[in-house]
Protein backbone atom coordinates (compact mmCIF):
# COMPACT_ATOMS: atom_id res chain seq x y z
CA UNK A 1 0.00 0.00 0.00
CA UNK A 2 2.71 2.50 0.89
CA UNK A 3 4.39 2.14 -2.52
CA UNK A 4 1.12 2.90 -4.28
CA UNK A 5 -0.32 5.51 -1.93
CA UNK A 6 2.73 7.07 -0.24
CA UNK A 7 2.03 9.18 2.84
CA UNK A 8 -1.72 8.98 2.33
CA UNK A 9 -1.71 5.54 4.02
CA UNK A 10 -0.44 7.15 7.23
CA UNK A 11 -2.93 9.99 6.86
CA UNK A 12 -5.80 7.54 6.44
CA UNK A 13 -4.66 5.55 9.48
CA UNK A 14 -4.44 8.77 11.54
CA UNK A 15 -8.02 9.63 10.61
CA UNK A 16 -7.33 13.36 10.45
CA UNK A 17 -7.66 15.33 7.20
CA UNK A 18 -4.93 17.72 6.16
CA UNK A 19 -5.66 21.37 6.57
CA UNK A 20 -4.48 23.37 3.62
CA UNK A 21 -4.77 26.81 2.16
CA UNK A 22 -6.31 27.11 -1.26
CA UNK A 23 -4.18 28.90 -3.84
CA UNK A 24 -5.59 31.85 -5.76
CA UNK A 25 -6.93 29.75 -8.65
CA UNK A 26 -9.90 27.62 -9.56
CA UNK A 27 -9.91 24.21 -7.87
CA UNK A 28 -12.35 21.46 -8.68
CA UNK A 29 -13.12 18.14 -7.05
CA UNK A 30 -14.56 15.09 -8.76
CA UNK A 31 -16.31 12.42 -6.72
CA UNK A 32 -17.59 8.98 -7.61
CA UNK A 33 -20.71 7.31 -6.27
CA UNK A 34 -20.22 3.66 -7.27
CA UNK A 35 -19.59 1.87 -3.99
CA UNK A 36 -16.77 -0.46 -4.94
CA UNK A 37 -13.16 -0.43 -3.74
CA UNK A 38 -10.52 -1.46 -1.22
CA UNK A 39 -11.42 1.33 1.17
CA UNK A 40 -14.57 -0.59 2.07
CA UNK A 41 -12.36 -3.31 3.58
CA UNK A 42 -10.53 -0.87 5.86
CA UNK A 43 -13.08 1.67 7.06
CA UNK A 44 -16.84 2.12 7.32
CA UNK A 45 -17.88 4.55 4.60
CA UNK A 46 -21.18 6.40 4.77
CA UNK A 47 -23.25 6.66 1.61
CA UNK A 48 -22.74 7.90 -1.01
CA UNK A 49 -19.12 6.90 -1.67
CA UNK A 50 -16.85 5.53 -4.39
CA UNK A 51 -15.36 2.66 -2.39
CA UNK A 52 -12.48 4.78 -1.08
CA UNK A 53 -13.85 8.17 -0.06
CA UNK A 54 -17.29 9.63 0.63
CA UNK A 55 -18.80 12.26 -1.62
CA UNK A 56 -19.04 14.56 1.41
CA UNK A 57 -15.26 14.35 1.88
CA UNK A 58 -14.76 15.74 -1.63
CA UNK A 59 -16.85 18.85 -0.95
CA UNK A 60 -14.03 21.02 0.33
CA UNK A 61 -14.55 24.59 1.49
CA UNK A 62 -13.44 27.16 -1.04
CA UNK A 63 -13.44 24.98 -4.16
CA UNK A 64 -14.96 26.46 -7.29
CA UNK A 65 -16.32 23.26 -8.77
CA UNK A 66 -17.65 19.89 -7.66
CA UNK A 67 -19.13 17.04 -9.68
CA UNK A 68 -20.30 13.54 -8.81
CA UNK A 69 -19.75 10.85 -11.43
CA UNK A 70 -21.15 7.32 -11.74
CA UNK A 71 -17.76 5.71 -11.09
CA UNK A 72 -15.73 3.93 -8.44
CA UNK A 73 -12.61 5.63 -7.11
CA UNK A 74 -9.96 3.95 -9.24
CA UNK A 75 -12.17 3.59 -12.31
CA UNK A 76 -12.24 7.39 -12.59
CA UNK A 77 -8.68 7.14 -13.92
CA UNK A 78 -10.08 5.48 -17.06
CA UNK A 79 -13.50 7.15 -17.10
CA UNK A 80 -14.49 9.05 -20.24
CA UNK A 81 -16.88 11.22 -18.20
CA UNK A 82 -14.08 12.10 -15.74
CA UNK A 83 -11.86 13.06 -18.67
CA UNK A 84 -14.62 15.24 -20.18
CA UNK A 85 -15.32 16.93 -16.85
CA UNK A 86 -11.61 17.55 -16.27
CA UNK A 87 -11.18 19.09 -19.73
CA UNK A 88 -14.22 21.29 -19.19
CA UNK A 89 -12.89 22.43 -15.82
CA UNK A 90 -9.41 23.17 -17.19
CA UNK A 91 -10.92 25.25 -20.01
CA UNK A 92 -13.60 27.10 -18.06
CA UNK A 93 -12.91 26.76 -14.35
CA UNK A 94 -16.24 24.93 -13.95
CA UNK A 95 -17.53 21.41 -14.50
CA UNK A 96 -19.96 20.86 -17.36
CA UNK A 97 -22.56 18.90 -15.42
CA UNK A 98 -21.96 15.40 -16.64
Amino acid sequence: GRRLLGRSVCDLAAGAPHSWTLPARDIGSLAGNVSFGLGMCCVHLTQPHDGSITVAETQLPGITGHAVLPAAHFSMLLSASAARETCCFLKTGRFGGG
